[in-house]
């Protein structure tokens, strides 16, 4: 059985919206185009990038501040590890940070060994984890939740 969900922007928790376009599709041709699913992983993606963002601005800020003169650039950041490294120095996050990169790589780039990884670590990501389909279905495989998405702002909320 097809389930939905309300989606994150709709401000109302007890509607469901169903565009036109998709409603037609879906009761006269039997198409279901998962606008929910994408916004969700959109959501995800868009989360961590903004998230590594505001933390290259911080940094640059906080070690100019402090007197370094050396120039920092955006590419300094592009490692997780040399990120972390960088932001420790200076403030605690949280370590499930790491989850949401993991989500949002996997979905941006469809690596299916990241996406088996993925499932392997967090295998409530996946509604079907058979192996035929995500050799086939890629990034596709991930269902995001409207949970995961809230779990994903909580966790950056916390890692400032």
């Amino acid at each position: 059985m097809w389930v939905r969900e309300t989606p994150l922007i709709s401000g109302d928790a007890t509607i469901t919206i169903l565009f036109p376009e998709e409603e037609k599709l879906h009761y006269h041709k039997g198409i279901c185009i998962d606008v929910i699913g994408s916004i969700n992983k959109n959501t995800i993606i868009n989360i961590y990038h903004f998230w590594e963002r505001y933390w290259f601005d911080i940094i640059i800020g906080k070690e100019l501040a402090e007197g370094k003169e050396r120039k920092i650039q955006y590419s300094d950041f592009q490692q997780y590890n040399a990120l972390k490294t960088r932001i420790s120095k200076h403030y605690e996050i949280d370590e499930k940070i790491e989850k949401i990169k993991n989500i949002a790589n996997a979905l941006k780039h469809g690596n299916r060994r990241n996406i088996r990884a993925l499932l392997k670590a967090y295998p409530d990501l996946f509604e079907r984890k058979d192996e035929f389909f995500i050799k086939c279905f890629g990034a596709d495989a991930i269902s995001i939740k409207r949970a995961d998405v809230e779990e994903a702002f909580e966790i950056v909320s916390r890692s400032r």
